[in-house]
């Protein structure tokens, strides 16, 4: 049995911009970049790719303290986005004035969970409103891969919006294409493989991990692998979120 194993990390950074507004005018800009993704937050990145129960962003939490307390409060996503391998996602119009120091991307069915956390500290008035602007950003795969849980992620609704489906092994006689298994490892690790069979035997030369659509979650390039009359063969990819 011939086995063709591939562990990738991915990788996940925010931008958060805090936007105060005065009369209908941007008055101040703050900007925080960091790697905030809770360990639940990759998990629901990595289900998502997999077709395995995750949970999208549709809500922005803030934490805020004014006269001596803290408090918190929620809004509605008000819009998102995708740029390529970038989600956007704008909160509604915060009025409530105090001192913001905490926002969170979360999801109104997640209870106490939430993708991400990220510290901050943004003074708003009493005639001021604040908009929280957050984008995250993923790396580690080829070409338009990352698009895809960008996409996921902000349930945007286009041709990368969709989990992983199919492994594709392409040979000098063509594609065979299997359905994947998917399996979530360790909380943050998407496993991707196949129960069955290419055609065989063959000189296999690439390996795609695809979505419906035929777009590429990852590609395996560089190598031929040989199976021969008689023997099997196995991708396993996983992607640790």
């Amino acid at each position: 049995m011939e086995k063709a194993s591939l562990e990738i990390p991915l990788f996940i950074k925010d931008l958060l911009e805090a936007l105060v507004f005065e009369k209908g005018n941007l008055i101040e800009r703050e900007e925080i970049i960091g790697e905030t993704f809770s360990v639940w937050g990759r998990e629901m990145v990595a289900r998502l790719c997999g077709n395995l129960s995750g949970t999208v962003v549709n809500e922005i939490r803030v934490q805020y303290n004014s006269g001596g307390s803290s408090y918190w409060s929620t809004l509605a996503v008000a819009s998102k986005s995708r740029a390529n391998n970038t989600l956007t996602i704008e909160s509604g119009t915060f009025t409530t004035p105090g001192t913001y120091v905490l926002v969170e991307q979360s999801n109104s069915g997640a209870g106490a969970n939430y993708h991400n956390s990220i510290s901050c500290s943004v003074v708003l008035g009493s005639d001021s409103e604040l908009v929280f602007r957050i984008r995250t950003v993923f790396t580690g795969l080829p070409g338009t891969g990352n698009n895809i849980p960008a996409s996921r992620l902000g349930n945007i609704a286009d041709a990368f919006d969709y989990p992983v489906s199919t492994i594709t092994y392409t040979g000098k006689g063509g594609d065979s294409n299997l359905a994947s298994s998917n399996a979530i490892l360790s909380n943050t690790i998407l496993e991707v493989t196949h129960t069955s069979q290419p055609t065989i035997p063959e000189t296999f030369s690439i390996l795609t991990v695809l979505i419906p659509g035929a777009q590429p979650f990852d590609q395996f390039t560089g190598n031929s692998i040989v199976v021969a009359s008689g023997q099997e063969i196995y991708a396993k990819f996983r992607y640790t979120f």
